[in-house]
């Protein structure tokens, strides 16, 4: 008897529907799966980079607060170099109504009648002695009577020194701790992109401290290597 063939395109059929079904399948968790990779990519970017500007502004906030501190120590350094200079003006006027008060008494005796020039410059000596006695008295009174404002303003800069190294210190422990200290960039780095480097979290004194480090090193270099130093 002959075997009767109708029914083999349905085999076929339901095969060709059973691997373009798999397939379908394949292609439509592919697509989820790389759409979720995307999303998980971009949320872990825009995580990394508010961080980063985060950390951005808060070491510029630094910066601005060490500036500041700089500018307060320029003014008491001028404050003192003001005091410097008054107090060596009253000490020269000290020294000199004192070295003319010598000249005085060696000119005094050395006046003789036979020598009348001797007698003319102890007087006039003696005059420019007055002269400088009464500057020096002067000076002293007004350097003496500014001390107490010299004393107050240099108090008042080195007290806004110290606030504002507090809060810079109050400021950047803050950030840190609101970044989750130094491993939050690094960990979300490392989960996205493993290859990639990053500058580490480190305080504005220490980078100031390394490039001072640098400038010295560079001064130590020779002037034809130098050129060739890429820092």
């Amino acid at each position: 008897m002959r075997r009767s063939s109708r029914g083999q395109t349905l085999v076929l059929a339901v095969v060709t529907l059973l691997v373009m079904a798999a397939t379908m399948l394949a292609s439509f968790n592919l697509a989820h799966t790389v759409h979720e990779r995307i999303r998980l990519q971009v949320a872990a970017d825009t995580q990394a980079y508010s961080a980063a500007v985060l950390q951005a502004r808060a070491l510029n906030t630094s910066a601005y607060l060490n500036r500041t501190i700089a500018a307060l120590l320029v003014a008491e350094m001028a404050l003192h170099e003001w005091m410097a200079l008054a107090s060596h003006d009253v000490a020269m006027l000290d020294a000199a109504w004192r070295m003319f008060g010598r000249i005085t008494a060696m000119e005094a005796a050395l006046c003789k009648p036979k020598q009348p020039q001797h007698c003319n410059d102890a007087r006039e000596a003696f005059q420019i002695m007055l002269q400088y006695r009464r500057l020096h008295s002067q000076y002293e009174a007004e350097l003496q009577a500014k001390s107490a404002a010299f004393d107050g303003a240099v108090g008042a800069l080195s007290q806004a020194i110290r606030n504002t190294k507090v809060e810079e210190d109050q400021y950047v422990r803050s950030i840190a701790d609101e970044l989750g200290g130094r491993g939050v960039l690094q960990t979300v780095v490392g989960q996205t992109a493993p290859q990639a480097t990053m500058f580490p979290n480190v305080h504005p004194r220490s980078t100031a401290r390394t490039w001072r480090a640098r400038s010295r090193t560079r001064r130590s270099i020779p002037s034809a290597a130098r050129r060739r130093t890429p820092w």
